[in-house]
């Protein structure tokens, strides 16, 4: 459980770091693209506004990325055409990348789809109607696209390279983190097991003088109940002993195929009997070589478990239905008819030592720790299990 708890940790505090450094890279990569279209829009606007031209004298607006050079190192042509849109002058002055012919390709192709801004091969185009005809500005972004492909690809290899940092660091620290989990939980298998053992030695003692003192003076009912309740404590350490060591299994034991069909087939002809003392009828719906990766104890325990409470508290002479299909995965059912008043979800069944005040009582022989085990064999093996009550009947489900 320590290791299941401690990948988990792992798991959601690497994901948790996925999604901020994503984030964030993504933030950094956006701002930027959003200033850089921004500018670019801004130079054609201001080019377009002074008739193709950089104005002789500006107003410098440093928020917009201008400044004096920028005249300078900016690449752009430009294009006049007429009112009838016939191309009357091209100006490829501060570019040397593109052919007169290119650009006049570019021009006529814009004229005809009438679009007054957008991307065209390696520019960035505006479209501005006057009275003489049409002035159309491409700016050269060729090496600003570069730029901001550099920006992607090196944010991204440094937020890669800090998770890969953050993921070793993570799974360090989170030895440490689960360490006191570890010690709690190993301390408590210790005392389970050691004071089970130590309750097994006085009640075989009570039992042993229970049986003498029934040679002496015949049985009565109290060396009876007495009996009853020791066989009730040597159940409950057992239970406790098998609890503690539903845990140890390592996960390659819980990674062979296994026939889950079989395996509930023979668990129920094991519950033949006990069901024909209560008067129960069995109605079973199996089907056929369902198959499953874990271990063939865990399954066979788990299903012994859910049959085991269904036969203690149905009601006598009623009918145990067990289904068992196969969905998207195998999911098995078992249904019993109870005293149980109506709930939309059983979950606290499966706490340690649950018990409800009427239906569930100390009447019957148990304290709660099956449906406990059941629910830790669930969790360690990666399964789903609970259920409902309504109108009398519990209804346990376990998606495999």
């Amino acid at each position: 459980m320590i290791k299941r708890v401690r990948n988990q940790f792992f798991i959601v505090s690497l994901l948790s770091m996925i999604l901020i450094t994503s984030a964030i890279v993504g933030a950094i990569n956006y701002i930027n693209y959003r200033n850089w279209d921004n500018n670019t829009d801004y130079i054609l606007d201001l080019v377009s506004e002074n008739n193709g031209l950089f104005p002789g004298t500006m107003m410098m607006r440093k928020e917009r990325g201008i400044s004096p050079e920028t005249p300078f190192i900016t690449r752009f042509f430009t294009v006049y055409a007429n009112v009838f849109k016939d191309i009357v002058y091209i100006d490829l002055s501060r570019v040397a990348a593109i052919e007169e012919e290119k650009a006049k390709n570019y021009a006529i192709e814009l004229l005809g789809t009438g679009v007054s801004k957008g991307v065209i091969g390696q520019y960035k185009y505006s479209v501005n109607p006057n009275p003489q005809g049409y002035t159309m500005v491409f700016l050269d972004i060729h090496q600003m696209q570069e730029n901001n492909r550099q920006l992607l690809e090196i944010s991204a290899l440094v937020g890669i390279s800090g998770l890969i940092l953050i993921s070793v660091l993570l799974w360090w620290l989170s030895g440490f983190i689960v360490k006191p989990a570890e010690e709690t939980l190993r301390r408590e298998k210790r005392f389970i097991t050691e004071a089970s053992h130590e309750i097994k030695t006085p009640l075989a003692i009570i039992s042993a003088s229970s049986d003498i003192i029934e040679m002496e003076n015949g049985e009565s009912e109290w060396t009876q109940s007495i009996r009853n309740q020791v066989m009730k404590l040597d159940s409950l350490t057992s239970e406790l002993i098998d609890l503690s060591k539903i845990q140890e299994k390592n996960t390659r034991e819980r990674n062979t195929s296994v026939d889950l069909s079989d395996i509930t087939e023979k668990v129920l002809a094991e519950f033949e009997a006990p069901m024909e003392v209560r008067g129960l009828e069995l109605k079973r719906n199996i089907s056929e070589n369902i198959k499953l990766r874990s271990s063939e104890s865990d399954v066979k325990q788990l299903i012994t478990i859910l049959l085991d409470n269904a036969v203690k508290y149905s009601i006598l002479n009623e009918i145990i239905s067990v289904d068992l299909n196969q969905k998207r995965t195998p999911v098995l059912t078992v249904r019993n008819r109870s005293n149980t008043k109506d709930l939309e979800d059983i979950t606290p069944w499966f706490e340690r030592f649950y018990r409800e005040d009427e239906s569930r009582n100390s009447s019957q022989n148990g304290y709660g720790i099956g449906l406990s085990s059941a629910w830790e064999i669930a969790s360690l093996n990666g399964w789903k299990i609970g259920g409902s009550v309504k109108e009398g009947i519990v209804t346990v489900t376990v998606v495999f």
